[in-house]
């Protein structure tokens, strides 16, 4: 498997219990769905193509010791070069 990886950042895999505006929130709620559906389809296309796909929330971001344990137990560690 080659050792590629790609990182979304903008899917869920469900619309959140509360509104993310209060204007508009049909129109909000129709977008975030198709983002996440879209979304979907793309990480299923770059697993097909052989790639590694990891899902990064922006809030994950936040605490860069979690998310840089997580990402090290998901991507290959290189191996040294030889001289």
């Amino acid at each position: 498997m080659p050792t590629q990886a790609a990182s979304a950042a903008s899917s869920r895999t469900a619309v959140p219990a509360e509104p993310l505006t209060s204007s508009r929130v049909s129109f909000w709620k129709r977008k975030f769905e198709q983002n996440v559906a879209r979304d979907k389809v793309v990480r299923h296309e770059l697993r097909k193509l052989g790639w590694k796909v990891v899902l990064v929330w922006q809030c994950q971001a936040e605490k860069p010791d979690r998310l840089l344990r997580r990402l090290g137990k998901m991507l290959p560690v290189p191996e040294p070069m030889k001289r």
